[in-house]
C-alpha cells in the first residue's frame, strides 16, 4: 500500500506540518495531491499541476491557486478563502448556488476587519476579490480548453457538491471510422468545412465532499468510470461509531467497503478521517486489509 509522504517547503514564513503529498499513477495523469484533511479541523487538497485548490479550510501552498472548487461552507473546508485572494489575478470560487451569498457576505466582512483606511461604505464600489461562481447538480462546467467539470449532489445536511474532473478530446465520428486515412484526407480537401471529430470526455478523478455512501448507488454509472475517487471515510470503527457516522451524514468504512471491492479498477483516496482515530491507527487499519485500490491520505 503506498501511503503519501510529508511535505516540505522552502519557504520558512510557511508551516508545513501534516501537510502531505501522493502522486497519481502516471497512467492517470502526471499530477501531484498535496494537503490535509481530517474531520472537523480541515480539508484542503492542492493540485499545482491543474492550478487548483479542493476546499480551502487551511492553507497547505506558498502559492495561491486561481481555481477554488468548495464542496460546501462548513468552516473546516472554506474558512482559509479569504486569504487566497489571487496577486496575480482574481480566483474563480466554485460552491453551490445557495452560498454564493453567504460567502460574498462573509468575503466583505473579513475585507473590513482587514483594510487600514477608511472604506467606502458600498461594497459595489470595492476591488473585487474573488469570482463566486455558483453550481447546482448536473451543471458541466468548461474547464481551461482540455477539461470539463461535472457538478455531483452530495447526501449532506447542509447543501454539498463533489466535482468530477474530464479531459476533453477529439476522436473521429463514428460514420467515418470505417474509412482509411486516404479517403479521410480525400473529403477534407473536397470540404474543408467537414467536421469529422467529434467531443470525447475522458474522466479523469472525482472529488466528494461530505457525504454518505447513497451517492455510490445514486451515480454509480457515471461516478464509476473515473479511475480515481477523492472521498471521505470519517469512521473506520463500525462498533463504536456506526451511529455518529449516521447522525451526522458522513461516510464509516463498512459502507464504502463493497464499493471498494466491487470496483477494483477504481483507486480510492480516503480522506477526512475523525480525530478519534490517531494517524498510526488508521494507516495500521488499511495496511491489515492490504486493498491495492486503497490510498488513506493520512
Amino acid at each position: 500500500m503506498m501511503f503519501p509522504v510529508p511535505t516540505s517547503y522552502a519557504s520558512e514564513s510557511f508551516c508545513s506540518n501534516d501537510i502531505l503529498s501522493w502522486k497519481f499513477p502516471k497512467t492517470l495523469g502526471c499530477y501531484t495531491l498535496i494537503g490535509r484533511s481530517r474531520a472537523d479541523d480541515a480539508t484542503s487538497l492542492f493540485i499545482p499541476e491543474l492550478d487548483i485548490l479542493l476546499d480551502c479550510g487551511c492553507s497547505v501552498t506558498v502559492t495561491r491557486p486561481l481555481h477554488i472548487f468548495i464542496t460546501h461552507t462548513h468552516l473546516d473546508h472554506c474558512l482559509d478563502i479569504t486569504r487566497l485572494w489571487g496577486k496575480n489575478g482574481i480566483p474563480k470560487v466554485y460552491l453551490p448556488i445557495s452560498a454564493v451569498q453567504p460567502m460574498q457576505d462573509y468575503i466583505r466582512k473579513c475585507q473590513v476587519l482587514t483594510m487600514f483606511k477608511e472604506t467606502d461604505p458600498d461594497p459595489a464600489n470595492w476591488v473585487p476579490s474573488f469570482e463566486l461562481i455558483g453550481v447546482k447538480p448536473d451543471d458541466l462546467l468548461d474547464f481551461r480548453e482540455t477539461m470539463k467539470i461535472r457538478v455531483f449532489e452530495m447526501d449532506y445536511s447542509v447543501p454539498c457538491c463533489g466535482y468530477g474532473f474530464y479531459e476533453r478530446r477529439k476522436k473521429l465520428k463514428q460514420e467515418y471510422r470505417h474509412l482509411s486515412n486516404k479517403d479521410i484526407g480525400k473529403m477534407k480537401r473536397e470540404n474543408k468545412n467537414l467536421e469529422l471529430n467529434e467531443e470525447r470526455l475522458v474522466p479523469l478523478f472525482a472529488f466528494m465532499g461530505d457525504t454518505t455512501v447513497s451517492i455510490f448507488n445514486r451515480y454509480e454509472n457515471e461516478l464509476f468510470q473515473f479511475p480515481l475517487i477523492i472521498v471521505e471515510c470519517s469512521y473506520i470503527n463500525s462498533e463504536l461509531h456506526q451511529e455518529a457516522a449516521a447522525e451526522g451524514k458522513h461516510i464509516i468504512w463498512d459502507d464504502l467497503q463493497p464499493f471498494v471491492i466491487r470496483y477494483p479498477n477504481v483507486i480510492f483516496v480516503l480522506i477526512h478521517f475523525s480525530h478519534q482515530y490517531k494517524r498510526t491507527e488508521i494507516r495500521d487499519f488499511f495496511q491489515k486489509l492490504n486493498l491495492p485500490n486503497v490510498i488513506p491520505f493520512i
